[in-house]
């Protein structure tokens, strides 16, 4: 700036001086705003600013949000019915491997009984007596008794079928009861009670 000395000794400011005092102050505005934008720029880059793409700013975490599913019942498909061929072929399948079964059964039982009424003849026979009085007078006869066992192999009755001789009846029946008891009914007998024909011949010479 500078003072000029005019009239009347008062000091006055050139326009010169003004001017330069002007494009000072603009240079020194036009500095501070080159420098603003400097700082700007940097701040950007700094704080996301890459290749030209702002980062969009962080959001605030949400509150989970709770889903309910409902699920509804599934429906049950009901399986197929096979074909009436291949069921026809697994009945007559399984009726071929009952049947042998259903028929061994009453076979194996009547073997069971059959043995069993065997070791009863041989226990009968092992008893049998020829009354001496039918010796002495020569008497012979021909008798069959029913007897009927429990399954203890008690005698539960004994039934004259054939004969009318007292003599070889008592005998026959005694031979009978010296054999009793008997075995018991083994486990393939599904009984309670078994009669049994014993016949008892009796012959001269020719033994009993």
């Amino acid at each position: 700036m500078v003072l000029l000395k005019g009239k009347g000794g008062r000091m006055v400011l050139s326009s010169y001086a003004i001017d330069s005092e002007q494009r000072r102050g603009a240079r020194l505005y036009g500095l501070c705003f080159v420098v603003s934008v400097l700082v700007h720029g940097a701040f950007l880059l700094f704080f996301g600013v890459v290749d030209g793409t702002v980062e969009e700013p962080l959001e605030a975490p949400r509150p989970p949000s709770l889903r309910l599913s409902l699920s509804l019942p599934q429906e049950v498909v009901a399986p197929e019915p096979p074909e009436q061929g291949l069921q026809d072929r697994e009945v007559e399948e399984e009726q071929e491997v009952v049947q042998p079964s259903a028929l061994s059964a009453p076979r194996e039982q009547a073997q069971v009984e059959e043995t069993y009424m065997t070791e009863l003849y041989r226990s009968i026979d092992r008893h049998k007596v020829y009354p001496r009085v039918a010796l002495r007078r020569s008497l012979e006869a021909d008798i069959i008794l029913l007897v009927t066992l429990d399954k203890r192999g008690g005698v539960v009755d004994i039934v004259v079928e054939q004969g009318t001789s007292m003599i070889f009846i008592d005998a026959a029946r005694q031979a009978i009861l010296d054999a009793a008891p008997f075995e018991p009914f083994p486990e393939g007998m599904a009984k309670e009670t078994l009669t049994i024909r014993v016949p008892m011949l009796y012959r001269q010479g020719g033994g009993l």
